[in-house]
């Protein structure tokens, strides 16, 4: 009987980032993972919440390239996972306000 060779692809690596900005820091963090890694692993692999402990990187909202994925979204080789923020004003709301603060000046 042949013996069978054990099957290496389960341990595939995949060369990924993960990223994360404040207003003043932006942090990229590289790292090689497991094939079947998914985007909140990865988030938990790249340490960020050690070095932000004021965010919450365990409900925050995740991406790849801009576009939002669920937590158990499986990463590809160059993947760049997105921690995002909350919003704390929509983007009409903050137009509105600007509106509102440059016609108050303009008439005044």
């Amino acid at each position: 009987m042949k013996k069978q060779k054990e099957n290496t692809v389960d341990n595939r690596q995949i060369n990924i980032e993960v990223a994360f900005a404040t207003p003043t820091t932006q942090k990229v963090v590289c790292l090689d993972v497991i094939e079947k890694t998914t985007a909140r692993q990865a988030v938990v692999l790249s340490g960020l919440a050690d070095l932000f402990p004021e965010y919450d990187f365990t409900s925050a909202t995740i991406g790849i390239f801009g576009k939002t994925v669920p937590d158990d979204h499986i990463l590809a080789e160059q993947d760049r996972v997105e921690i995002y923020k909350p919003l704390y004003q929509s983007p009409t709301d903050a137009r509105r306000k600007r509106a509102k603060a440059t016609q108050k000046r303009n008439s005044g």
